[in-house]
C-alpha cells in the first residue's frame, strides 16, 4: 500500500467510524464477497441480527480449544502477560499482524507528524523496550510477546532507527543490552514502553554515566507509552526532564489487537481503530447490554468485545471504556472488568484510584514507580481497610500521614460506596501505606514468575492478601 492510499485510510479512521465498522462486521460474514455501499446498510442490519443470534459471548476459557488448533493461515503465538488473570495463548496470522498492529503503528506515526508536529520521528533515533521470544512452540510455530514478534518482522528501515533490536528471553539481558550501547543514547529522541520500566532503564543508563538522566539523553523529546494509567507517570518524567517540554503520546495496543491511539495533544482521548480488521461491540456496564458502534451513547460506558479473523469472535476483552465523542470515535480507558477492590462493599474501581492519585499529587509531590492495594481483614478489636504499597526510592522526605489523609478523601470524592463505608470509620477504617524499595518490585516479579521489562506490568487492586505472602517470599529470597 503507499504513502498516499494510507494516509487516506488513516483521514477514513478518523472521518468514518460507523462505515468502517460495518464493513469489518461484513469482512467477518462475507469475506469473500464486494459488498457495495449502496446495499451495505440493508445486510448490516441482516448481519448483525444473524451475528449475535450464532455466536455467543466468549471469553479465552470458552474459546481456548480453538484457537489452539492448527491453522494454515496461523504463522506465530502470542502469549499475554497475565496482568489481571492467567496467561494466554493467542494465534495471529502476518495478514492480521499487518492489517492490525502495524496499521496501528503507522496511524500513529501519521498522527504524530500532524497532530502532535513532530515530524523528527520520521528518522527519529527510538528504544523500543519490547518483550520476549519464548523457548516454547505450539503447533511447531513460535511464541513471542506482542511487542517482540512486532520487532522481529519491522521492516529494515524502522529497524535501523531502533537502538537494540535483538530479541532477548529476560529483562537482563535486554538492559545490559541497552546499556552497552549507551553511547548511542544522546541520539535518542523517542522512547516506546511501558513507564514502569522506561524509568528503570533511564536510571540504568544514567548511573552507567554517571550523569543526570536528562544530560545522557540530550535529545530525547517523545515518550510514548500504554499499557498503565500515566497520569501519574507523567510528572516523573516532567521532573526528570524539566529542561525541556516533552512530547507524550499514549496507545491502546492489547496482545489480541491494536485498539486505538492519542488523538490530540491536549487531550488524553483516544481514537478508535475502527479500520484494523476488527469489528468491536460494547457492553454497557450499566445495563450489560450489546451494542454495536453505531448504538453506542456518548459517556456511557462500555466493556469492549472484539472479533477478528484470527478466531477471535466476539470476544471479551475485559477493556472498559468512556465514549467521549462518536465521529471521530473518541474513548478514554476507565480501567478493566476484573481489577476492582469490592472486600468490605466498596466497589472501588481502578479508575477511580487513578483519579484519586492525580488529585493528590499536585498538593503532596511524590514519585513512585508501581503500586498494589490489599484489604486489611478485620478482626474482634476493629474493622477492615486498605494497605497500600508504593515502590519508591524517592518518598524519604513525603509526610505519609498527610498523604493517607489526603488519599483518602479523594477516594471519597470519587467514591460514594467508599465514602458511606469510612463514615465514622464504621466499616472501613482509614487507610495505610507502606514504602518499599523500587528494587523489590523486581523481586516479586520473579516470585510471580512474570518476565521482567516488555509488556509486563503488575496488578494493582487485590481482593485478598495472596500478594502479600508472594511479597514476603520474594523479599526474603536472595
Amino acid at each position: 500500500m503507499n504513502l498516499i492510499t494510507e494516509y487516506l485510510e488513516f483521514d477514513n479512521n478518523i472521518t468514518q467510524p460507523v462505515y468502517n465498522q460495518k464493513r469489518e462486521l461484513m469482512q467477518l460474514l462475507q469475506p469473500k464477497n464486494v459488498i457495495e455501499d449502496e446495499v451495505l446498510d440493508e445486510l448490516v442490519n441482516q448481519g448483525y441480527q444473524k451475528w449475535i443470534e450464532q455466536n455467543a459471548l466468549n471469553n479465552y476459557d470458552t474459546l481456548k480449544e480453538a484457537l489452539l488448533q492448527p491453522k494454515a493461515s496461523i504463522e506465530h503465538y502470542l502469549q499475554t502477560s497475565g496482568t489481571t488473570s492467567n496467561k494466554k495463548i493467542i494465534p495471529i496470522s502476518n495478514e492480521y499482524l499487518e492489517a492490525n498492529h502495524y496499521r496501528g503503528i503507522r496511524f500513529c506515526i501519521y498522527n504524530i507528524v500532524l497532530n502532535f508536529k513532530y515530524p523528527q520521528i520520521l528518522i527519529a533515533k527510538n528504544i523500543s523496550l519490547t518483550g520476549y521470544k519464548y523457548a516454547e512452540q505450539i503447533n511447531d510455530k513460535e511464541i513471542f510477546d506482542l511487542s517482540a514478534l512486532m520487532m522481529k518482522m519491522m521492516p529494515m528501515y524502522y529497524k535501523f532507527l531502533t537502538l537494540s533490536k535483538e530479541l532477548h528471553h529476560n529483562w537482563e539481558e535486554k538492559l545490559q543490552s541497552i546499556i552497552t550501547n549507551s553511547a548511542e543514547v544522546e541520539k535518542i529522541k523517542s522512547i516506546s514502553g511501558v513507564p514502569t520500566w522506561t524509568i528503570s532503564l533511564l536510571k540504568a543508563i544514567a548511573a552507567k554515566n554517571n550523569a543526570p538522566i536528562k544530560e545522557v539523553f540530550k535529545e530525547l523529546k517523545l515518550i510514548i507509552h500504554g499499557g498503565v494509567n500515566f497520569d501519574n507517570y507523567k510528572p516523573i518524567f516532567q521532573q526528570i526532564f524539566e529542561d525541556r517540554q516533552l512530547i507524550f503520546f499514549e496507545t491502546f495496543n492489547a496482545t489480541e489487537g491494536f485498539y486505538g491511539f492519542q488523538y490530540l495533544p491536549d487531550t488524553s482521548l483516544l481514537v478508535l481503530l475502527s479500520n484494523g480488521a476488527i469489528f468491536y461491540e460494547f457492553k454497557c456496564q450499566d445495563s450489560y447490554e450489546i451494542y454495536p458502534i453505531w448504538q453506542v451513547k456518548i459517556n456511557a460506558t462500555y466493556e469492549l468485545i472484539i472479533s477478528n479473523s484470527d478466531g477471535l469472535t466476539r470476544y471479551q476483552t475485559g477493556d472498559v471504556i468512556q465514549v467521549h465523542n462518536l465521529s471521530p470515535f473518541l474513548f478514554k480507558i476507565v480501567g478493566r472488568t476484573t481489577e476492582f477492590i469490592n472486600a468490605f462493599g466498596e466497589d472501588l474501581l481502578l479508575g477511580q484510584v487513578n483519579k484519586a492519585l492525580a488529585q493528590v499529587q499536585p498538593n503532596i509531590s511524590f514519585r513512585y514507580k508501581d503500586f498494589f492495594v490489599v484489604p486489611i481483614y478485620p478482626n474482634a478489636n476493629q474493622v477492615g481497610g486498605h494497605e497500600w504499597y508504593f515502590f519508591s526510592d524517592d518518598m524519604s522526605g513525603v509526610d505519609l500521614k498527610a498523604l493517607e489523609l489526603q488519599l483518602d478523601e479523594s477516594l471519597q470524592n470519587f467514591n460514594n460506596n467508599y465514602k458511606q463505608k469510612r463514615n465514622k470509620s464504621l466499616a472501613l477504617q482509614p487507610l495505610q501505606i507502606n514504602i518499599l524499595p523500587e528494587a523489590a518490585l523486581e523481586k516479586i516479579f520473579k516470585q510471580l514468575g512474570k518476565q521482567l521489562g516488555g509488556q509486563q506490568k503488575l496488578k494493582k487492586l487485590y481482593n485478598d492478601r495472596s500478594i502479600i505472602d508472594q511479597l514476603q517470599q520474594a523479599l526474603s529470597s536472595n
